[in-house]
Parts: structure tokens; sequence; C-alpha cells
């Protein structure tokens, strides 16, 4: 968060641990009939969230956080401040999860 500042920033973290049952519900939406968009690709024990090794990160303007109105401009600043942290940016990837940040696996 420090790095953010450095650069005029400031976010809102808004998920990092997630129970695999909270996970597997995430992959079922938008999937085999339930509502909603597809967020995430991952169901399981081997997830990062469930591992407790990821977190969501967004920006925050005026005292709000912007979960759904971060522009791709916005979170690019996410994804660098991110990198630049040593985190694995989701925004990089195929699939973009641009508010994720994850620890490396070693």
């Amino acid at each position: 968060m420090e790095m953010a500042g450095a650069v005029g920033e400031t976010f809102y973290i808004t998920e990092t641990h997630r129970t695999e049952e909270r996970q597997n519900e995430l992959y079922a939406q938008g999937r085999e009939g339930n509502p909603g968009r597809i967020v995430t690709n991952c169901h399981g024990p081997d997830c990062p969230h469930v591992q407790d090794r990821a977190l969501d990160v967004y920006p925050v303007r005026n005292g709000k956080p912007l979960i759904q109105d971060a522009t791709p401009a916005d979170m690019q600043v996410i994804g660098e401040v991110g990198k630049a942290a040593g985190f694995r940016w989701g925004g990089g990837w195929p699939q973009k999860d641009r508010p994720h940040w994850e620890v490396p696996q070693r």
C-alpha cells in the first residue's frame, strides 16, 4: 500500500482468503445454469485464494472503491504496482483477472 501511495493511489482489498466452498461457489457462477458472469477459472484446494496466496485489489477515488467502475487504465496501475511489489498480476493472463495479485509459488 505504501507503493500505491508513492504513485498517488489508494487501493482497496476486497478478497484475500477464501474457503474451498466459497471458491467453488464462485467457480460455479455463470456455469451450469448458475446466474451471473464467470469470475474465476479456478476451483478446489489448489486455488491461490484457498492457499492464502492471493488478494483482489481495486482503486479508490473520492473515498469510494471502484469495484464496478474501474477503468482499464486504473487496473493497469493496479497491475504495475502489484508487479513492482513482487506479485503475479492476473491482468497479464490470457483470461484476464485484473484485480488479482498472487504470491508466486516457489
